[in-house]
């Protein structure tokens, strides 16, 4: 897809199909995450973990945690595809991990998109402090890193490929 169109059409989406993703589609959104415009000094202070559906589904339940309705409803349709970015607990000022994760996760995004899949961020406090220690190990997140963000990723009712091309405008001021 041509990269004005990518950017054009890279927004949240809602529904998502019960069709899993490959391999391959899964390792183009990690190797985007893992190519984001980050200062090469940093780039040990950022973990991707990855899990289906289904698997987050099972450790959730396990987990005996008193889960939200809508993250068990969100997780049993099966498909999609969570990518958890952790950032190392460091000298790294918190503003700065979640805005350095945050482009992590805007690479992610945007070959989601390119890829004709659909994404959500499910990066909500109160589903990311589900993943204590116990499910940190699980996950084979590093033990000196703590998950900030989440993003879904999976196949969409809506064809992408027909997304409105305009979002509308965002103020702007340009001082010449």
């Amino acid at each position: 897809m041509e990269f004005e169109k990518v950017i054009a059409q890279n927004h949240t989406s809602e529904h998502f199909k019960g069709i899993h993703l490959t391999r391959a589609q899964i390792e183009s959104i990690v190797k985007a995450g893992q190519s984001a415009p980050i200062v090469d000094e940093l780039r040990d202070q950022f973990h991707i973990s990855v899990i289906s559906s289904e698997r987050a589904l099972e450790y959730l339940t396990e987990s005996g945690k008193n889960i939200p309705a809508d993250l068990i409803e969100e997780v049993s349709l099966g498909g999609p595809v969570y990518f958890i970015i952790s950032v190392k607990e460091s000298d790294l000022s918190e503003e700065s991990a979640h805005l350095y994760a945050g482009i992590v996760m805007g690479n992610m995004q945007l070959q989601a998109t390119n890829s004709f899949l659909g994404y959500r961020f499910a990066s909500e406090q109160k589903k990311v402090t589900l993943i204590d220690q116990v499910l940190k190990e699980r996950l084979e997140i590093p033990q000196d890193f703590k998950p900030v963000q989440v993003l879904k990723v999976g196949y969409v009712e809506e064809d992408i490929k027909k997304r409105k091309v305009s979002h509308g405008e965002v103020l702007t001021n340009i001082i010449k």
